[in-house]
């Protein structure tokens, strides 16, 4: 038994110290400007539709549970899918790691608004202080909820990340508290 115990604490610290060199190796393709982009034509309802519905089982297993809203109207972007999912993932991460809420739930929302397709992407957790939502996007930034747990601390690479990605689509991430953190991602409208 205390060898299992042993081997499965071995197991998730190398799986951490895997997702930790994963990150600085994209933050170091990041600053020499080799991250790959490999944009393609796509509706971004259609796109937040699949990525809730195959992490679905997984955010359950955490406690949590994705809501999709928006409204039905084509929303065409062009976009790197992969990257875009690796968007969602680390605030999908972020929101299991840091919004102190049980049951957590992840509200995405699509719509247009003007030239712009947006995806608002709302937890129901405690949010962050004001002070530090300036800071959230800065590179190994990391605020005093993350100090706190330390036992699931972050790279503060992140949200750093989904800044760079989206910034790269020709896009933006806003950030802000109402009844929870609120990610607001704008990708410019790819119309015929």
């Amino acid at each position: 038994a205390k060898q299992a115990q042993y081997l499965d604490i071995a197991y998730r610290k190398a799986c951490d110290m895997e997702v930790l060199l994963q990150r600085l190796f994209d933050f170091s393709r990041l600053e020499t400007g080799g991250m790959p982009f490999f944009p393609e034509r796509a509706d971004l309802g259609d796109f937040a539709r699949r990525f809730a519905r195959e992490n679905e089982a997984e955010l359950e297993r955490q406690g949590g549970r994705f809501v999709l809203r928006g409204a039905p109207a084509p929303h065409p972007v062009r976009m790197d899918p992969g990257q875009m999912a690796r968007v969602l993932n680390n605030l999908t991460d972020n929101a299991v790691r840091y919004a102190g809420v049980r049951p957590l739930v992840l509200t995405l929302t699509v719509w247009r608004d003007r030239d712009m397709e947006k995806l608002r992407f709302a937890d129901n957790g405690r949010g962050v202080p004001d002070g530090e939502l300036p800071h959230l996007f800065e590179q190994f930034w990391r605020g005093d909820l993350a100090r706190r747990d330390g036992a699931r601390e972050g790279s503060g690479l992140g949200l750093y990340l989904v800044k760079y990605i989206l910034e790269a689509h020709g896009g933006s991430v806003t950030a802000r508290v109402d009844g929870g953190l609120v990610f607001e991602l704008a990708l410019p409208c790819e119309e015929d």
